[in-house]
C-alpha cells in the first residue's frame, strides 16, 4: 500500500516537473523577436515613413537625375515679363575676370561705357541719355543679367530698364571690344524672353515674329532671325503669311519646326539692381 501511495505521488511530481516546463518554453517564445522586425540586422525592411510634406517633389526629381536645377542659388523666380528674377539672397559663382570687374564697376556709377545710342561715354546713372536726348526722360535699371549673349566664351550684361515708369521700356546689351564697354539699347518687343545662351523672341505685331541671337561685328551689333514669320499684302491689299528659317524662305511646317527648339530652352535669370546683388552676384 505503501508503495502505490509513493508512485502515484511520484507521478504527480513528474507531472507538475513537465507542467512547469511547458509553461516555460512557452514564455521563451513570447519573448521571440519577428524575423521581419527592424532591430535584426541584416534584415531588409522597407521604408514606411511617408513623405514630408515639406520636401517638393521636385526636389526630389532633381536628386533622382542628378540635374542641377538652378545654377544660380539666388533663387531665380519668373515674373509677369515671362523672364526669371531674383531677390539675391546669395552668390552664383560667376568666375571672376577683367570684363566681369568692368562690368561691376558700370553697375556701382564707378566707370563708364561707351553707349552707341548716345555716341559718348555715359555712367549708368546717365542711362536716361541711352534712350532719349530729352533731359526730362526718367529712366533707371531695373534689374540685370549675365551671360554669354553671342556663344564666344565672353560675357555681356544686359540692363532691362524703365522709362518714365514703364517697366518694359526696353534694355541695353554690355559687350566688350577692344578693352572698350559698348552699349546697345535694344526695344523690348525686339529682345523678349532671354534664354540662357543669347536666344530671344522678337514681334512687331501679332503676324510678324520669330526669334533670333545677337552677335557681335567688331563693336558693330548683329541680328540673325533663326525663324521669323512675316505678314505680306498682296496688290490687291490682302494679307498673307511668308515664312523664313535661317534667313531663307520656308514653309509653314518648316517654320514650326524652327521655333520649337526656342520654347525648350531656359529663360535667363534677372537680379535686382541692387549693391547686395553686385557683391553676391559678380567676384
Amino acid at each position: 500500500m505503501k508503495l502505490k501511495m509513493d508512485r502515484s505521488l511520484g507521478v504527480v511530481v513528474l507531472l507538475s516537473l513537465v507542467l512547469v516546463f511547458l509553461l516555460s518554453a512557452c514564455s521563451r517564445d513570447e519573448d521571440v523577436v519577428p524575423a521581419n522586425s527592424e532591430s535584426n540586422i541584416g534584415v531588409d525592411v522597407p521604408d514606411s515613413t511617408p513623405e514630408s510634406p515639406l520636401t517638393p517633389s521636385s526636389d526630389k526629381k532633381a536628386e533622382a537625375t542628378g540635374q542641377d536645377q538652378q545654377s544660380s542659388a539666388l533663387k531665380p523666380t519668373t515674373g509677369a515679363s515671362g523672364q526669371q528674377s531674383s531677390d539675391g539672397e546669395s552668390g552664383t559663382g560667376i568666375e571672376d575676370s577683367p570684363v566681369i570687374q568692368k562690368f561691376k564697376a558700370i553697375l556701382q556709377d564707378e566707370a563708364t561705357f561707351y553707349s552707341t545710342g548716345a555716341g559718348k561715354d555715359i555712367k549708368i546713372s546717365q542711362i536716361n541719355q541711352a534712350v532719349s536726348s530729352d533731359d526730362s526722360v526718367v529712366a533707371e535699371v531695373s534689374r540685370f543679367t549675365v551671360l554669354d549673349l553671342d556663344g564666344d566664351g565672353t560675357m555681356e550684361m544686359v540692363l532691362q530698364l524703365t522709362v518714365n515708369g514703364n517697366e518694359y521700356y526696353g534694355f541695353e546689351a554690355l559687350h566688350e571690344h577692344d578693352d572698350i564697354i559698348y552699349g546697345y539699347t535694344l526695344w523690348y518687343r525686339g529682345f523678349r524672353d532671354l534664354k540662357t545662351d543669347g536666344a530671344f523672341y522678337f514681334s512687331s505685331s501679332a503676324a510678324n515674329h520669330g526669334w533670333g541671337v545677337l552677335r557681335f561685328d567688331g563693336k558693330e551689333l548683329v541680328e540673325i532671325r533663326k525663324a521669323e514669320q512675316a505678314s505680306v499684302y498682296d496688290e490687291d491689299d490682302t494679307q498673307a503669311m511668308e515664312y523664313f528659317v535661317d534667313g531663307e524662305k520656308a514653309t509653314k511646317d518648316d517654320y514650326s519646326k524652327a521655333m520649337s527648339p526656342f520654347y525648350g530652352k531656359p529663360l535667363a535669370s534677372w537680379y535686382e539692381f541692387n549693391n547686395d546683388n553686385f557683391e553676391k552676384l559678380l567676384p
